[in-house]
């Protein structure tokens, strides 16, 4: 047992690292992907079916292998680190299934997807191990290797629980000693027992706990095999009731063509993959930030309170209104079917993604001015390294354009280009943030970015040729003069870099007059480019009071209801408020 334990340790201390792990899992799901076509001779498939396939099984694997790293570590009480490096190795099984599959068929091959059926049906299948038909489905190369899978995570909760330092605190009684070993735990303490009595004792509770961790993942297994039925279970049933839902319902649900705003994909092969895709990405999405919550609370709530939220809501409105334009000038229809949903909330996460990319890079780029104005700043604060800050950068970036392009690949190059934006706003030799006017517009070039992968969404022909020029202009224009908001709470460490912002160049009170002025200029704007004059006195009464309260805006230490962290806040609720009257005059 002593050697098994050295050969678990060997493999849990690894080199560990997220750009390691990451090349070598993504190494393996390609491995999946050329076997899988290998066997098939390399037939022709489209681009569209190639990438949403690799979407799918990236997406589908990838969960799998959190759901068992997050479980294990917690019910084997190890570490993040190690349970990872583990379950990597253990993901090279996922290469076998098309293997035996090609092999049991003579050739001929299974199609290998999900299991659909009602929620009775699903109970049998979980106590049968999958059920009837195993060569459509969960096939044979499949349920082999769950089922060896299965046995791997029995012999691992064996050993690992066999090794554990913490039972002579579980049975105070009957063990003492801190040695890994069996021999060591079977000692006497004040009691006259035998030892065949202590160590049978114990060997039952190691045996029936790693029963119990086997049957958490199969039933995880199980779930994951089944997970288009739940789905549909979980939809259909509220109307049809949760027992009335069959496999016929999940079928209709996701091999009927996807329709998702102005795209519709009639294969249906390529249909489930993408609604999948869907599924799994903001399933993912769950997982890593529960994960991030539990394994890295503190890094998790760094990011969290970094991502400067006002923005994040910002970008999202700007999605929301390049939707709501696109609606009303592109003459679509939108419904509010589940898949619709899903692709609005994945490509909502994208837009943010692409936010918290910027941000990091920003963040690298502005070391000194941070150090300054803004302490709480994670690398300020050395929550992250320079490389893990780096690491956490890429994978925003590739989050941000893997995500989009799932759901619209025009809009995963606007969110490219707002990328390229973001970086020549930021990064040398470029850096044009030093720059006033300048600095702004680029900025609002971003925004704009964000509001017309809302309007191509669901515009019929996915471009922007009906969005009107005057809302264009409004916005670019408006957007450059008030972005200079955002410059007041970094004025001292922005003079020392050579950062020449409006407050930097005018100082505080004439900057206020003069960003105020470009807020209150830009509402008046609104009237004139939208040739709307029953806007004037609204957007009259929302300038004024922006322009108020850009002015009354103290340091945090001087003000804390109205201060220069704050005031976004207050002018993106007033231009909130402003932009529901003039959908009601202009739209409705």
């Amino acid at each position: 047992m002593s050697i098994f334990l050295k050969i678990i340790e060997k493999i849990e201390s690894s080199r560990f690292s997220l750009t390691l792990w990451g090349a070598s899992f993504l190494s393996i799901i390609l491995v999946r992907l050329l076997i899988e076509n290998w066997l098939q001779d390399f037939r022709f498939k489209s681009g569209l079916y190639i990438f949403y396939q690799f979407t799918h099984t990236l997406l589908f694997f990838l969960s799998a292998y959190l759901l068992f790293v997050f479980t294990l570590s917690r019910l084997l009480k190890t570490r993040f680190r190690s349970a990872a490096n583990v379950m990597l190795y253990g993901h090279l099984i996922i290469l076998a299934p098309p293997l035996l599959d090609h092999i049991i068929s003579s050739g001929n091959g299974f199609w290998s997807f999900y299991k659909f059926d009602s929620l009775a049906g699903l109970l049998k299948r979980f106590l049968t191990f999958f059920g009837d038909k195993p060569d459509i489905g969960i096939t044979y190369g499949v349920r082999i290797e769950v089922a060896l899978a299965l046995f791997f995570i029995f012999i691992y909760s064996f050993i690992k629980t066999y090794g554990q330092r913490n039972f002579e605190t579980k049975y105070p009684v009957i063990f003492k000693g801190k040695c890994n070993f069996l021999e060591n735990y079977c000692l006497f303490k004040n009691l006259k027992l035998k030892i065949g009595n202590s160590c049978a004792i114990l060997l039952q509770k190691i045996f029936l706990y790693s029963i119990f961790v086997t049957l958490v993942s199969y039933a995880i297994f199980f779930v994951l095999g089944t997970f288009p039925s739940w789905i549909a279970i979980a939809i259909d049933g509220f109307t049809k009731g949760f027992f009335n839902v069959t496999e016929i319902n999940t079928a209709q649900m996701f091999l009927s063509p996807a329709i998702f705003f102005s795209r519709e994909i009639p294969d249906i092969v390529s249909a489930l993959n993408i609604k999948m895709s869907f599924v799994y990405a903001l399933f993912l999405t769950l997982l890593l930030v529960g994960g991030s919550w539990i394994f890295f609370k503190k890094k998790f709530l760094a990011i969290v309170k970094n991502a400067r939220p006002p923005q994040l809501l910002y970008h999202s409105g700007l999605l929301a209104v390049g939707l709501a334009l696109g609606i009303k000038f592109s003459g679509s229809v939108l419904t509010l079917s589940f898949f619709n949903i899903l692709s609005f909330l994945l490509l909502t996460e994208a837009v943010w993604l692409a936010w918290l990319a910027s941000v990091v890079a920003n963040d690298i780029q502005d070391q000194e001015i941070d150090a300054i104005a803004n302490a709480d700043r994670p690398l300020i604060k050395k929550v992250f390294t320079i490389d893990e800050y780096k690491t956490l950068g890429w994978i925003f970036f590739f989050g941000s354009l893997l995500f989009s392009a799932i759901v619209n690949f025009k809009v995963a190059l606007l969110l490219l280009v707002y990328q390229a934006v973001a970086w020549i706003y930021s990064g040398w030799p470029l850096r044009l943030k030093r720059f006033p006017i300048i600095a702004t517009f680029a900025s609002s070039i971003a925004s704009l970015l964000i509001l017309f992968s809302g309007f191509i969404l669901v515009a019929p022909n996915q471009n922007i040729s009906q969005l009107p020029a005057a809302i264009i202009w409004l916005l670019a224009i408006s957007y450059t003069l008030s972005l200079p908001l955002k410059d007041f709470k970094d004025i001292a460490g922005d003079k020392k870099d050579g950062v020449y912002t409006i407050p930097v160049l005018f100082g505080e009170q004439w900057g206020k007059i003069i960003v105020g002025s470009g807020v209150f200029i830009s509402y008046l704007l609104s009237v004139v480019l939208l040739n709307e004059p029953r806007l004037f006195w609204w957007a009259f009464l929302g300038g004024s009071i922006s322009f108020w309260l850009i002015n009354q805006m103290q340091k945090p230490s001087a003000n804390r209801w109205l201060n220069y962290r704050n005031i976004f806040w207050w002018i993106l609720g007033i231009i909130s408020a402003y932009g529901l009257v003039l959908i009601k005059i202009i739209f409705l």
